[in-house]
């Protein structure tokens, strides 16, 4: 009589647009997925209320740092092309590197996935692309939610967000102010990560060819270790260049009283971008507010320690390259706080 009523109730359930069953397959299928993410720190993974893991040990009075983020608009793009393991990957990306960028070790993750109607295949490449964005950075998908929304979203829509916590010494959160006179070194990019896609899918409306789906579809990058490095080598502060380009995002890490002046031309901008730059009609520096530029992840460095940094970064494979320095802002506070300029000496 039981299992009858459970019957009923799922099938009533069904009518109104959620199956039952559709949800239990895509919880059998990550599963596995994500418990290949777990160590023995976890001590309560899927199945549980809540995901529940230990500190990791050996640091002295641990800090704990969080994240949430998506990938915006470039989820259409890649549910367009079936390449939703890159929206996977790029929702741990996006919110790693923010984490990475203060100093702190990504600890876990968690997602929250909504659908019209629960499509299982769809959900585990989601999820593959993002186990695999974690094993990169040694993090744990700890759990997270998929929820089907008829009536709310349409059959076949997607809503997607990630959400990180990291861990460091309180001693991090102490490192030295930047000032004026300290570099700007970045790092990077693998093309426009996961922003300003709204604009590019407006261009790609009006030529179709303007772009390949892998240009447009690269992963983003992980600097989770990069970092690590720079931090350990003497670098100050970091910035991931996310929405709001560079202007946003490197006026977050140095005081008001400073600028950062970034020389145009220390690096050169990857052809795509300058493509995009031709078919939206914008100057030079209008870029720098929309797309990354071909730099995805910039450090403050004295002086006095980038050749330790640069060396710890090359070891790693990376070739940064300085873009400018920190200035001392007009007094009256008209004056960017990031400003651009053609030319001039840098350390190289």
């Amino acid at each position: 009589m039981e299992r009858a009523r459970e019957s009923g109730s799922a099938e009533a359930y069904r009518r109104a647009g959620v199956d039952l069953d559709r949800g239990a397959e895509v919880v059998r299928r990550v599963a596995k997925l994500v418990r290949g993410t777990h160590g023995p720190e976890v001590l309560r993974g899927i199945g549980a209320f809540a995901g529940a893991i230990r500190l990791p040990e050996g640091l002295d009075d641990p800090v704990l740092f969080a994240s949430a983020d998506g990938v915006g608009t470039k989820l259409l793009l890649a549910q367009a092309h079936g390449r939703l393991e890159v929206a996977g990957w790029d929702l741990v990306a996006m919110n790693v590197n923010d984490l990475a960028a203060e100093g702190a070790r990504p600890l876990f993750f968690l997602d929250y996935v909504a659908m019209g109607r629960l499509d299982p295949d769809a959900i585990e490449r989601l999820v593959a692309g993002m186990v695999d964005a974690l094993r990169e950075v040694g993090a744990v998908l700890l759990g997270g939610e998929t929820a089907e929304l008829p009536g709310m979203l349409p059959e076949g829509s997607l809503e997607l967000a990630g959400f990180a916590v990291g861990v460091a010494s309180r001693a991090s959160l102490a490192r030295p102010t930047p000032v004026a006179g300290d570099l700007l070194v970045g790092l990077a990019s693998s093309g426009f990560h996961a922003n300003g896609y709204s604009l590019l899918r407006a261009l790609l409306a009006r030529d179709p060819n303007l772009f390949t789906p892998d240009e447009l579809l690269m992963p983003t990058r992980l600097y989770v270790r990069q970092a690590a490095a720079a931090f350990a080598a003497g670098a100050k502060a970091a910035a991931h260049i996310t929405g709001g380009g560079f202007p946003e995002n490197l006026a977050r890490v140095f005081p008001s009283t400073l600028a950062a002046e970034v020389v145009l031309g220390a690096w050169e901008v990857p052809e795509v971008f300058r493509r995009a730059q031709a078919a939206a009609n914008l100057e030079d520096r209008e870029t720098y507010t929309v797309w990354n530029q071909g730099i995805g992840f910039v450090f403050v460095v004295p002086p006095e320690r980038l050749g330790d940094v640069r060396q710890a970064l090359e070891a790693l494979g990376e070739r940064p390259v300085v873009l400018g320095r920190l200035v001392e802002r007009d007094r009256g506070g008209e004056e960017a706080a990031v400003r651009f300029r053609y030319g001039g000496e840098l350390p190289v």
